[in-house]
């Protein structure tokens, strides 16, 4: 009853677009067509997707759709629980190339090569479904392509949420061991960094165990990481010695610190409860507090850097995560540790597709088979009812 003239007016209009949307979606849905062993062929024809190594991609490449081997040793590993489902479901993953994560992979090659002094820090953010997530492991799997180290979180809201076995941590019985949880991030670092692992020397002396056990005098680093299959309890502590030989093979060879959800490791309190079933605060989990050292600045990388993802999921300070960097900063109160100006670190807003980059992905859908060309009124519709957000847009085509 409150509403005025004009805003009725504007409510109408709206809904008309709205309702074209749909009939033009329905239109496109019933010449929608499912895969043949035509499309399939015409797919992997060459030129049909960029073919270039990901270690050569360059701003040359953006709007282009790299199809990711699936097979490539600890790929998966880089993508979250769902990411990685659709994976293995279908043996390869698309991904379009954007600008944005083609400046973030040039800013740190530059970093890398001591070209530019820093930063050596990188924020993505934006609105949900925007990409952040597909952008921070797609980076990655760039650096691991290029002979970087990777250390990879692909789901930091797993840990402080769905927490596997725990136990009192045995150095600090106050701390809690996630050690499954641990022994799931050994496997996947292994699988990922395997070739390198086996190049480079602990330089640290470590021990562990009631019996005090320890490493061979030039043990490799995968001999440390594999320390876990001993005793599968001591997987926390063994992820903590792999983090501290990172940083000092980084005077060696360049290092990327990757946290998917990054900001569910900086909030006062975790899902995780203690043994009293209170709930307990991210520095009380013992995985937890090995990566945040990296997104605190405790540790530091020589050739490197730590490349950290928002989620504006289920976390406990959700809704005070705004979609610029400034009003990330100044809104939620624990961000207030992190750096506040450009020569810290980098921030990059992760946004809709733009019309070029939309028209991209339905051509990588189109040549999949999975849909048909769509027509411009149907991509207008497209646009209303996506706003061309690439993870609605993903949605769409499966209903399509």
């Amino acid at each position: 009853a409150s509403v005025t003239g004009r805003e009725s007016a504007a409510m109408q209009r709206f809904l008309a677009q709205r309702g074209r949307a749909v009939l033009a979606l329905a239109a496109l849905r019933t010449t929608t067509v499912r895969a043949t062993a035509t499309a399939a062929a015409t797919a992997t024809a060459p030129g049909s997707f960029l073919q270039k190594p990901a270690k050569e991609h360059s701003l040359a490449d953006i709007n282009q759709t790299y199809l990711a081997d699936a097979n490539t040793p600890g790929f998966a590993a880089l993508f979250n629980a769902r990411e990685s489902s659709w994976i293995k479901a279908r043996g390869h993953f698309g991904i379009l190339v954007r600008e944005p994560a083609i400046k973030v992979i040039d800013h740190l090659r530059a970093v890398a090569q001591g070209k530019v002094e820093g930063p050596k820090r990188v924020i993505l953010h934006g609105k949900e479904g925007c990409g952040k997530s597909v952008t921070l492991a797609y980076v990655a799997h760039v650096c691991s392509n290029s002979g970087w180290l990777v250390a990879r979180v692909p789901s930091a809201l797993k840990w402080t949420h769905k927490s596997g076995s725990r136990e009192p941590c045995a150095r600090d019985p106050k701390r809690i061991d996630q050690y499954e949880d641990a022994r799931d991030w050994l496997v996947q670092f292994i699988a990922l960094n395997k070739p390198l692992l086996s190049k480079i020397v602990v330089q640290g002396n470590y021990t562990w165990g009631a019996k005090k056990e320890s490493l061979p005098k030039g043990a490799t680093l995968e001999q440390l990481a594999s320390v876990y299959k001993s005793d599968v309890r001591m997987s926390v502590d063994v992820v903590g010695c792999v983090l501290k030989e990172l940083v000092t093979a980084s005077s060696q060879v360049p290092v990327l610190v990757a946290i998917d959800q990054f900001n569910a490791l900086t909030e006062p309190l975790t899902a995780v409860p203690d043994f009293n079933n209170v709930l307990v605060a991210p520095e009380k989990l013992s995985l937890l507090r090995h990566f945040r050292k990296f997104i605190l600045g405790e540790h530091k990388l020589d050739k490197g850097a730590v490349l950290l993802a928002t989620t504006t999921g289920r976390t406990f300070l959700s809704g005070q995560l705004d979609e610029t960097s400034a009003a990330l900063l100044k809104n939620a109160a624990t961000f207030a540790h992190l750096p506040k100006t450009k020569a810290d670190t980098v921030r990059v807003n992760c946004l809709p597709f733009t019309d070029e980059e939309a028209k991209a992905f339905m051509a990588y859908l189109n040549a999949k088979g999975w849909t048909k060309s769509a027509a411009a009124t149907s991509m207008a519709a497209i646009k209303v009812l996506t706003d061309f957000v690439p993870a609605k847009m993903e949605r769409l085509s499966a209903a399509l």
